[in-house]
């Protein structure tokens, strides 16, 4: 009886002591806790603000691009505990998504690149489905930037490629709220029109085939031959430089901009000439070669929101540009080109753009093909329907100067995600010797069926 005695005293003491340990553990006042793990009120307010006791609700959900993970991540704010990950480019074990599930292995099958199994991505630029402009939470759109589905839209259906991607070597330094970026482009590319005979083909400044020439009172045929464009050769003479010094002030991003490079468009040069005929001359044979120059340029970007407007602009400076006069003879001139624009949204959440360019020739004489000013408007409405199944574009491009310019309205519909058709049609007007009436031929309405696999 003595030891059963003893030992219930000592659970007794035992169980006491505990409860004493845990009575003083969990009984610190916030001081005391904020003492012993060295805490300021900052760091309490901080805890404090993204604290949810278990069974409440989170005021916000964010459906986050999951990177090369290939998946979203949904996690909740102010707690930031991760609600789920939602498996879309790569398998994921939590929900046993690509690991023999039938239905999630079928949708893995469908991104196929020409056979061969994609079990992997990098997501980016999740965007919530809209109605009349508001989140309705219906649908999430994700894209893959490794292996992305073509989502461009061209000014042209004819147009395959509208820019180019160009090899090139950057480095960028970071300053506080400033960032310098230099690039190297060691080979330069001009612009690439259509072929000769497409209905695409641009018309360049030259004289017509055969012309009459004044000499000694004779009207003597001069012929006019044109050449294969010359351009820049070496990697030293081929290369483009360029640095770009940017910030953020006063509420703008701003840009101040340096390209030691070439005008992406040549200048017609008489490179020789032959007469025929002696002592009287019988035909004059002129050959002619688009050629490139250096063309440094000085510019500035910035854009700025303005409530719900963002007011965007770019000007540039071209030092040295070579135009052609109606003699074929190279002039020299400082360019200036600017333009200003307004994007906002519109109403059914649509999107509006409009821009005013305007291009000036520094140093016009007399006799230049090209014009001293050219002033150009442009404007684009585009919105989604239909839970976005639906895109229609209007966009619309007008030459000031000339009297001319070109109108399209493109409407697409996604049947599936494999699957999108499209219909449209384009309009041109002008004279034809300026850059939209000489296509004023070119006015169709097209049907466009697409399907990715």
């Amino acid at each position: 009886m003595l030891n059963y005695s003893r030992n219930g005293l000592l659970a007794g003491l035992m169980t006491g002591l505990v409860m004493l340990i845990g009575a003083s553990v969990y009984g610190q006042s916030l001081q005391e806790v904020m003492q012993q793990r060295g805490l300021t009120e900052n760091d309490l307010l901080a805890a404090a603000k993204t604290y949810h006791p278990s069974g409440q609700k989170d005021d916000y959900v964010v459906f986050s691009s999951g990177g090369q993970s290939g998946q979203v991540i949904v996690y909740g704010v102010p707690s930031m505990r991760i609600l789920k990950y939602i498996a879309v480019f790569t398998p994921e074990p939590w929900q046993g998504y690509g690991y023999g599930e039938v239905e999630s292995m079928e949708i893995l099958e469908q991104g196929k690149i020409n056979g061969k199994e994609i079990l992997w991505g990098d997501t980016h630029h999740p965007a919530l489905s809209e109605t009349a402009g508001d989140y309705d939470g219906e649908y999430l759109f994700i894209n893959d930037i490794v292996c992305p589905l073509d989502m461009s839209m061209f000014l042209l259906q004819d147009f395959d490629n509208i820019r180019m991607g160009l090899p090139m070597a950057k480095a960028n330094l970071y300053l506080g709220n400033w960032m310098l970026e230099g690039l190297w482009i060691p080979k330069f590319e001009p612009w690439q029109f259509a072929e000769a005979g497409s209905d695409w083909e641009f018309t360049l400044s030259v004289p017509p085939d055969t012309v009459l020439v004044s000499m000694e009172e004779l009207w003597v045929p001069n012929a006019i031959h044109l050449n294969d464009e010359i351009l820049p050769i070496g990697i030293q003479e081929n290369s483009e430089y360029g640095l770009r010094l940017s910030t953020f002030l006063l509420g703008a991003d701003i840009s101040l901009l340096y390209l030691d490079g070439y005008a992406d468009h040549p200048s017609i040069q008489v490179v020789d000439t032959t007469i025929t005929g002696s002592p009287i001359p019988t035909q004059i044979d002129t050959y002619l070669s688009p050629t490139y120059y250096r063309s440094p340029m000085y510019g500035l970007n910035f854009s700025r929101p303005v409530f719900t407007t963002v007011i965007r602009g770019e000007l540039g400076y071209f030092a040295n540009r070579r135009f052609s006069n109606v003699n074929m003879q190279t002039v020299t001139s400082d360019y200036f080109s600017g333009m200003m624009g307004l994007d906002f949204t519109g109403p059914l959440g649509s999107s509006i753009s409009f821009q005013a360019i305007h291009r000036q020739i520094m140093d016009y004489k007399s006799g230049m093909v090209d014009d001293k000013t050219e002033q150009m408007a442009t404007a684009t409405i585009s919105g989604s329907f239909l839970r976005e199944t639906v895109i229609a574009s209007v966009l619309g491009l007008a030459d000031v100067n000339e009297d001319a310019g070109l109108g399209r309205l493109d409407i697409s519909y996604a049947w599936s995600d494999a699957l999108r058709i499209s219909l449209g049609g384009f309009l041109l007007w002008g004279n034809e010797d300026t850059l939209f009436g000489q296509f004023d031929v070119n006015d169709n309405i097209y049907l466009k069926i697409k399907y990715s696999f």
